[in-house]
């Protein structure tokens, strides 16, 4: 569909809910409780075969963990050797969905030979430039905000959406996030359309193998 198509406006006000806002944020909570769906389209209106083409792309091979998918990545990459063994490191400690719940100096205690924390924090850097698009976040906005390419229509209005109105967005606030943005109650069900690429688990679509958690001394 057309982004510049507007559906008709829900009735909505200052602590108005309605059922497709709950459906949608009801999936993006879900990172929360170890659920997801994967990624969907990167962009609303692409044409079908480009939908099945990303999808085919981002499907993991039946017995490959993310963690695989990931090292293969870096071992490719052309990386300082203690940003290489942070990088491993916070690899092996990703949950399932790609998240990373401990801090980077949780990270680094657990390593056999410890590095600076800036050098970890130049790795994860480089796991979060890593695809699927998301791993390496610690906590649910930053994992969709690092799922918004610069490219797409409106990023950093959406980046701006997720940041700062999340919780507003979610209680379906609509007017409130218009006010603060100086957008139309239209435009922001335009931006909140166009999240619906966005996704809690990037790692749903590889198989999951038991994480290898950080044992601090």
């Amino acid at each position: 569909d057309s982004l510049a198509t507007v559906e008709p406006t829900p009735n909505v006000d200052e602590e108005g809910t309605d059922d497709e806002a709950d459906r949608v944020f009801d999936r993006l909570e879900g990172l929360l409780e170890g659920a997801g769906s994967g990624r969907l389209s990167r962009a609303a209106g692409e044409e079908a075969t480009d939908r099945k083409w990303e999808a085919m792309q981002n499907t993991a091979a039946p017995s490959e963990t993310l963690g695989d998918h990931l090292h293969e990545q870096l071992e490719v990459l052309d990386l300082d050797s203690e940003v290489r063994a942070a990088a491993e490191a916070i690899v092996g400690n990703l949950a399932g969905s790609g998240i990373l719940s401990c801090t980077l100096e949780e990270v680094v205690r657990a390593m056999d030979d410890p590095v600076p924390l800036e050098k970890a924090e130049q790795a994860l850097l480089v796991v979060q430039g890593l695809e699927p698009a998301g791993v390496g976040a610690r906590d649910l906005v930053e994992c969709l905000l690092l799922q918004i390419d610069d490219d797409e229509p409106e990023a950093e209005l959406k980046r701006r959406l997720l940041r700062d109105h999340l919780e507003d967005l979610k209680r379906n606030k609509i007017p409130r996030i218009a006010k603060a943005l100086g957008m139309t109650v239209e435009g922001v069900y335009r931006l909140k359309d166009g999240l619906r690429h966005l996704s809690p688990n990037p790692g749903a679509a590889w198989s999951s193998g038991p994480t290898a958690y950080i044992r601090p001394d």
